[in-house]
């Protein structure tokens, strides 16, 4: 059985974010399409940040709640996440819209499966803020994705 600490778990969500950038730099330069390059250009930023976001957090967590131990760790490895979804050269913005949605809900289901094992009230906040936040996240990309389409 594999444990993680708090801290594992906020590094992993920054590998993702990571490995998403990278996998949206290289889609772009395969997609034919100018407006889902235009996109994806968007997406490798969005990511951009929200790495540097979680580091941030990461830095500012106690040592106490960054050391909690937690079981059972939900979902895929990002490698097997984006090797299920289906990048084309020829795809669309709708289909590009539903890819980063479904990576979007992965980081929302690792915090609230976090949030729900968490012993400690403090740690519970910590990850209950994180899935608020990727809600948020998640429903401002969403609006913003669909109003680039109107480009």
């Amino acid at each position: 059985m594999t444990v993680h600490t708090a801290e594992d778990i906020l590094a992993e969500a920054r590998y993702f974010h990571h490995h998403l950038k990278v996998f949206y730099q290289a889609l772009e330069h395969k997609v034919e399409r100018p407006k889902v390059r235009l996109i994806l250009e968007y997406l490798c930023r969005h990511e951009e940040r929200m790495e540097n976001m979680l580091a941030e957090y990461r830095d500012d967590i106690t040592a106490k709640i960054s050391h909690t131990w937690f079981k059972h760790m939900p979902g895929d490895s990002i490698d097997a996440v984006i090797a299920s979804v289906d990048a084309r050269p020829d795809m669309t913005l709708d289909e590009l819209l539903i890819m980063a949605m479904k990576f979007e809900d992965c980081f929302i289901n690792l915090y609230r499966h976090v949030a729900d094992q968490a012993v400690s009230v403090e740690v519970k906040e910590v990850f209950e803020t994180l899935e608020k936040e990727s809600i948020k996240d998640r429903t401002n990309l969403a609006r913003n994705l669909v109003n680039m389409q109107d480009l």
